[in-house]
């Protein structure tokens, strides 16, 4: 097969990491959804009002999340996981910090040795892109954290592209190491023949 055995294994834990990603993004929306209904609620023109009007906005200006937000609302608002914005400061910081191990994975990987071919040299630098473009992503996921007010369905936009980004570098790093162990490796005994023989030719 293309990948062996240990690259299917190691392409098994990306796509369940991936998942889990996925999850914890459909979570942070379960938090947004769920802060809509409580401003429902609420009957004071306080705070709390102000900042989940502002989700709703941005709620309505993606065709997409608007098409479906009143019938999610009432069967996702029951998640309280993520009421905690330094819980989700941390997964940020844990997304960022994937980010850089991924993009020091890419310069490890274009610095070593690779087989010559027409596609290394393309895939080692998508590879880097993607690893740029996670970082980058993750860097405004925490700048939308940080900025008041916090905009919650940015960052869950964010979040989901830097996911997309981190796999597509995980799978670009599996496809290259596969060229790699799948290139045709030099015999020591064949190199020193062709060497004797040039010599007495």
């Amino acid at each position: 097969m293309f990948f062996g055995k240990k690259a299917r294994s190691c392409f098994v834990i990306g796509f369940i990491t991936t998942c889990s990603l996925a999850a914890t993004s459909l979570l942070i929306l379960a938090l947004v959804l769920d802060m809509w209904r409580s401003s429902e609620q609420a009957n004071d023109e306080g705070v709390l009002v102000e900042y989940v009007q502002g989700i709703t906005h941005e709620c309505a200006r993606t065709q997409v999340l608007a098409m479906n937000c009143y019938s999610w609302k009432h069967s996702i608002t029951t998640h309280k996981l993520f009421q905690l914005r330094e819980l989700i400061f941390a997964l940020t910081l844990g997304a960022i910090g994937c980010s850089i191990t991924s993009l020091f994975i890419s310069c490890i990987t274009l610095l070593a040795r690779m087989p010559k071919t027409r596609y290394s040299v393309v895939i080692t630098a998508a590879d880097l892109t993607a690893a740029l473009l996670s970082m980058t992503v993750s860097g405004v996921y925490a700048v939308t954290f940080l900025k008041e007010p916090w905009n919650p369905a940015t960052s869950y936009y964010c979040l989901l592209v830097a996911t997309l980004c981190i796999f597509i570098t995980f799978s670009l790093r599996l496809f290259t190491n596969s060229l790699k162990n799948n290139s045709p490796k030099e015999i020591p005994y064949q190199k020193h023949l062709d060497s004797t023989c040039y010599h007495y030719t």
